[in-house]
């Protein structure tokens, strides 16, 4: 079981092992948590988040696409195996003074 990802020359393959010690996946668990992912501009997270439940990924927190920090553009995704990934706007920093 499992998915595959490919987008600009990367492929990333997410699976089940069938040699399991546990019951399955708990991103809560030791071990990965998440992947998180470049996505370019605030609308391409924008984007992501919207067309992600077609591809049967459900987006995480109340409002996905504001983190806590000013200077970020983020959103979470949880795919029904219990893998979380993140996709983060690349925001240039505030210049300062």
């Amino acid at each position: 079981e499992g998915e595959s990802l490919a987008a600009g020359g990367t492929y990333l393959s997410l699976t089940t092992s069938p040699n399991l010690s546990a019951g399955g996946h708990d991103r809560r668990r030791p071990g990965v948590n998440h992947l998180a992912f470049k996505a370019g501009e605030r609308e391409t997270v924008d984007a992501i988040m919207a067309e992600a439940p077609l591809h049967g990924w459900t987006p995480l927190y109340q409002d996905p696409t504001r983190t806590q920090e000013a200077s970020s553009h983020a959103g979470w995704l949880e795919n029904s195996a219990g893998f979380k990934a993140e996709v983060v706007a690349d925001v240039e920093s505030p210049s300062s003074g």
